[in-house]
């Protein structure tokens, strides 16, 4: 089994992720090895360039946590760091970051919604073609009602594969429920999360499970 995203699937301020994050509880639950490449702070740029880079085979299982469409991740000498558009946050607290958020101080959002569109359209399409089961949902930041201009981009979303499209996600899914002074979901948000999963994996893939 293999999974992907930022802090939300990496398992950012549990006490222990390897144990309780949600990736984990799913392993745990189809008694699969697993193989969680989410990283904090990470961009769906490089879940992309992970994913595509990794050799997937038919018996695997992908689950991808997208995280927000306005991260952009940059590599320099220094290797990889996260940007934000139109903000001065830092996500990685450096400050080549910051700079580079300074710079893109008119970036339309609108065009990073339809870039991140993109994005899930063409890692569908990859998926597809290495003929593995797979599952997606939004972590955090994208979750929305699209508008019409959006309707191409939309409609080539394969929404059975795509786990509370288009409003719901982890935040959603973890709302009222404890959370780490940074804001990510502890140990319930996880759980209530892989219970979600499971429950679509059973549904899609008759994937039995023993959570």
């Amino acid at each position: 089994m293999i999974t992907h995203g930022c802090s939300f699937t990496y398992g950012e301020e549990l006490a222990n992720p390897t144990v309780s994050s949600w990736p984990a509880l799913v392993a745990k639950a189809l008694d699969a090895d697993l193989l969680n490449l989410a990283q904090p702070a990470y961009s769906n740029d490089g879940i992309i360039e992970d994913l595509a880079n990794l050799d997937i085979g038919m018996t695997d299982l992908v689950i991808i946590g997208w995280t927000s469409h306005m991260r952009m991740q940059l590599v320099d000498d220094q290797g990889w760091f996260t940007t934000i558009p139109n903000t001065r946050n830092i996500v990685n607290r450096i400050t080549r970051a910051n700079i580079v958020n300074q710079i893109l101080t008119n970036v339309d959002p609108t065009w990073m919604l339809t870039r991140w569109l993109s994005q899930v359209i063409l890692m569908q399409s990859h998926l597809e073609s290495m003929k593995c089961k797979w599952l997606m949902f939004n972590a955090f930041d994208n979750q929305r009602q699209f508008s019409k201009d959006l309707r191409p981009w939309t409609e080539r979303i394969k929404k059975s594969s795509f786990l509370g499209w288009p409003d719901e996600g982890f935040v959603e899914w973890a709302h009222g429920l404890p959370k780490g002074p940074w804001g990510h979901p502890l140990e319930q948000g996880h759980e209530k999360t892989a219970q979600k999963i499971l429950a679509v994996l059973k549904n899609i893939y008759d994937i039995p499970s023993d959570y």
